[in-house]
């Protein structure tokens, strides 16, 4: 249904963010935006188009947690594919 596709893209993006939150506090910073902690992953090699959808599906995020917006069922599952992405090589960077 669509309430569970907004839920699951919630949950894929506040994963991916804590991850990239994770990369920053490792390094001594932390992020008092999301936007930041996005770009910052720029620095550690990943890629404009994924850092882009990243974005993407913050303003989706924001959309939904805030002004009580939508999603469909592809962007839910578009989130996790990136998701499962980001945070594979997020735990490469962050092995000792």
């Amino acid at each position: 249904t669509m309430a569970k596709a907004k839920y699951v893209l919630e949950n894929a993006y506040e994963s991916m963010r804590e991850a990239a939150d994770s990369v920053l506090y490792q390094e001594g910073f932390k992020s008092f935006s999301h936007e930041a902690s996005i770009v910052y992953l720029l620095k550690k090699g990943f890629s404009e188009s994924d850092i882009a959808e990243f974005d993407r599906f913050r303003r989706i995020r924001n959309g939904i947690k805030y002004y009580g917006g939508d999603c469909e069922k592809p962007d839910a599952e578009e989130t996790i594919k990136l998701a499962e992405k980001i945070i594979a090589k997020i735990k490469e960077i962050l092995k000792p």
